[in-house]
Formats: structure tokens, C-alpha cells, sequence
């Protein structure tokens, strides 16, 4: 949660920042705080400061993947409660698919 909140704090200090990732614990992360901003008086509960919250409005999201020869680029919804579940499953299905091709 370090990292995203070190995000969240260049972001809010109005910096432009552009991520690239695997990882869908920082993902996670960023989402979480995201979900906070719709629940300050929990924010403030848990220790979190005014800059490491992130408004919906401040961030976009894509997911890029391969199909076939070139790569498609797929916005990313993002609510008040910050990106969806059903984002994490597509690309954890994806992945299983794909180990499924691989092992037959």
C-alpha cells in the first residue's frame, strides 16, 4: 500500500503520473483508495491523510492485451468504489485459459 499511496500523494499535489503494471496488488492498492474517497469518515478512522485519498476523477485505467497481431486497448470503468472486481477476474480467467492452452 506504500507505493500507491506515494501515488496518490503526487497525484493530489496535481503531478501527472503514468503506471504500467502487472501487478494487481498495486492495482488493488490505488482501488482501495479510490473506495475511500466515498468514505472519508472510515479514511480518517484507519489513519489515511487527505492526500493519499484518490477521487475516481483523477485516475484512468486501461487494459491492454494481445488479439491476434497487433494489441487492443480496453478502458477500464472505475466507480466511487474504485475498479471493479470483475476487472481482476477477467484478466485472472485470461490467465487460466491460457495455462489451460498451454498444458492441453
Amino acid at each position: 500500500m506504500a507505493t500507491a499511496k506515494m501515488i496518490a500523494r503526487a497525484v493530489n499535489s496535481k503531478k501527472y503520473i503514468f503506471i504500467t503494471t502487472h501487478s494487481d496488488y498495486l492495482l488493488s492498492s490505488i482501488s482501495n483508495l479510490i473506495a475511500l474517497s466515498s468514505h472519508l469518515d472510515k479514511a480518517k478512522d484507519l489513519g489515511f491523510k487527505d492526500n493519499e485519498i484518490l477521487s475516481k476523477d483523477k485516475v484512468v485505467a486501461y487494459l491492454i492485451k494481445s488479439e491476434g497481431n497487433h494489441s487492443k486497448v480496453d478502458p477500464i470503468e472505475i466507480t466511487d468504489e474504485g475498479i471493479m472486481e470483475s476487472e481482476f477476474t477477467k484478466v485472472a480467467e485470461e490467465l487460466l485459459d491460457e495455462r489451460g492452452n498451454i498444458l492441453g
